[in-house]
């Protein structure tokens, strides 16, 4: 396969010039971090930068080479020109300061370079532990805080021996969560974890529950925003708690429920004669079967699960749809999304328009600028005007000049020439997310600043 990658590097990097030492160099280092041959293409043409390390390196290399070779010639025509009197002293060489400053730059190319290659190497190998991790059954959320907190990566690792280690954890924090017994929910390959249906009704019967509830660990600053299960070791539920203040576990309802069909008709009976109910499953439906001694049982879910509940959730849960890799899959051929929708024309989108990872449904005209946003059916988007990182709901209207960022935009609601709604952030900001309602309309050359409401 080294042959094959040096063929390929040849062919790509010729016009750089580079020996053939050079090239054999990088190929043998590189191709240590491909699985194979098929991946030959993609990393070479990550290995640009390193071959302009190369590359400035063998320059230096030549100019100092060159600079002494200078120095040696003049220095030998002096010693051998008899008519010139022999110097009393050693020469001080004319060049010195050059081949200091060419000695230093090439050092400091040399370490460029190594540090570029443990960068290609880490990168490549974090792709491959990451593919990995999926492939073991290891969540996309615990794949994320894994890579965030840092994946330590030794010279002698492996993608294999890495993706391993952490496979370990991942099923040791299972057990510590939600007990000995626990079998990890497994993703499915294609990016979305989604909770299965067939093996939640299968644990359900497996433990003779009456209702089975789909749980998942929130971080302990968000549990008073949810139904909160508290459960014993084997996963009984013993309390719910409807969004306490000082919640006593991080076990956050996900809203999907299994139910014994006899126990779920009685319960609903009773619960519509009960005056004083608000018939809510949360309120009233479950704390009434705890409260009457019903088995319940709580199914621990880690994959990809989001609350919509914010603004801010919401706007995140749409931005997590657009990407190469998206967090939510919604088109993967495994496990298909079916959803009604209304017919639609295709969008027509202006010679003149830029989209830029985009999600744009049917309908829509684009004229102007969309980047980093979701657009939903039947949308406008006039000419010169600017849509970014902002969802934008069916049937808007944004007229041109118009710039919207960061926003959620309402159903059938508009905003009119040379409007601005939001504003732009850097990488590390606080996001205010504007909003517009149901049929909201920004009036021409007026502003809704960042965070507020119309």
């Amino acid at each position: 396969m080294q042959n094959k990658y040096l063929s390929a590097l040849r062919t790509k990097y010729a016009s750089f010039g580079l020996s053939k030492e050079a090239l054999d160099r990088v190929a043998l280092q590189r191709v240590k971090t491909i699985a194979n041959e098929d991946e030959i293409d993609a990393d070479i043409a990550n290995a640009e930068t390193t071959l302009l390390v190369m590359k400035e390196m063998q320059r230096a290399t030549d100019t100092l080479r060159t600079d002494n070779a200078k120095y040696q010639k003049e220095l030998a025509e002096i010693k051998n020109d008899s008519t010139k009197p022999a110097p009393q002293t050693e020469q001080p060489n004319p060049y010195a300061e050059t081949i200091a400053e060419m000695r230093a730059f090439m050092q400091s190319m040399k370490n460029e370079f190594a540090e570029s290659q443990k960068k290609a190497r880490t990168e490549t190998i974090l792709t491959q532990v990451h593919e990995k991790m999926k492939a073991n059954g290891c969540t996309n959320d615990f794949i994320r805080n894994i890579t965030l907190k840092g994946i330590e990566i030794g010279d002698s690792e492996t993608a294999d021996s890495i993706a391993e280690k952490y496979k370990s954890v991942y099923d040791q924090n299972c057990k510590d969560a939600f007990g000995e017994g626990y079998i990890p929910p497994k993703g499915n390959g294609s990016g979305q974890d989604k909770v299965d249906y067939a093996a939640m009704v299968e644990y359900h019967e497996k433990n003779n529950a009456s209702c089975t509830i789909a749980v998942r660990n929130v971080p302990l600053s968000e549990a008073s925003r949810f139904g909160i299960l508290n459960t014993n070791p084997d996963n009984s539920i013993y309390e719910f708690e409807e969004k306490p203040k000082k919640p006593k576990s991080t076990n956050a309802s996900m809203g999907i429920y299994v139910f014994n069909w006899k126990v779920l008709h009685d319960a609903l009976i009773a619960d519509e004669d009960d005056e004083k109910s608000s018939n809510d499953f949360g309120k009233n439906i479950i704390p009434s079967l705890l409260n009457a001694g019903h088995k319940m049982m709580a199914y621990p879910f880690d994959g990809y699960w989001k609350d919509v509940g914010t603004i801010d959730s919401l706007w995140e849960a749409n931005m997590e749809l657009l990407g190469k890799e998206p967090e939510f899959q919604i088109r993967g051929e495994k496990d298909k999304i079916y959803a009604r929708n209304d017919a639609h024309p295709s969008s027509y989108v202006d010679e003149n328009a830029k989209i830029v990872n985009a999600f744009v449904a049917e309908g829509c005209e684009v004229y102007g600028t969309v980047r980093h946003s979701v657009i939903s059916v039947g949308c406008t988007i006039g000419e010169d005007a600017l849509v970014e990182d902002s969802v934008v709901m069916p049937g808007v209207v944004i007229e041109s000049g118009a710039i919207v960022r960061h926003a959620i935009l309402g159903e059938n609601s508009k905003v009119c020439k040379n409007a601005v709604v939001g504003g732009a952030y850097g990488p590390d900001d606080k996001k205010e997310i504007s909003v517009t309602s149901k049929g909201a309309v920004v009036e021409a050359n007026t502003v809704l600043l960042p965070g507020d409401m119309l």
